[in-house]
């Protein structure tokens, strides 16, 4: 019986399994075969494997990951998703500065809605309102597209701060 070797599909789904059984070690050695097994991590592989440290509150460690892989390979390899769970991730941890770093080193990226409005979130869970509005505002008059779902949050994030004026 010949066997198959695993490729990136595989690991990545591998990788996925083990977050969400949070099985972070074996996560980490999954990782470190694959790279060993000369299997490129594509942009998917990347996200899970940011998610997890996001996950587990490694902010350190999500962000030197992400950065490696914009120094070491393609900027393609950075998925919108990556930049979203990123930045959403730092709201919530209420690392605004580093939330915007992201941010603002997606460029032209920044301008994808999923960014846009995960800037806006992390803007409200760091109960800054104002900066949430002038980024809609700014969508607004460039003219980028926006759902309910982004007045949602900065109404919310307006309203967090009892700032209706």
């Amino acid at each position: 019986r010949k066997s198959v070797a695993p490729d990136v599909i595989a690991y990545t789904a591998l990788l996925q399994a083990l977050r969400k059984g949070e099985q972070w070690k074996l996560m980490e050695h999954v990782s470190e075969s694959m790279r060993k097994e000369g299997i490129r991590p594509n942009g998917r592989t990347h996200t899970v494997l940011l998610e997890a440290y996001i996950d587990q509150s490694q902010w350190r460690k999500a962000l030197d990951y992400f950065f490696s892989i914009r120094a070491q390979q393609d900027e393609s390899d950075l998925t919108i998703h990556a930049y979203v769970c990123l930045i959403r991730g730092l709201g919530k941890a209420r690392q605004i500065t580093r939330a915007e770093e992201i941010f603002n080193s997606a460029g032209s990226r920044s301008c994808d809605l999923p960014i846009l409005s995960a800037m806006i979130g992390a803007y409200k869970f760091c109960r800054q309102p104002d900066k949430a509005y002038r980024l809609l505002m700014e969508m607004k008059a460039n003219k980028i597209g926006f759902r309910s779902l982004e007045c949602n949050l900065v109404l919310s994030a307006l309203a967090r701060a009892n700032r209706f004026d």
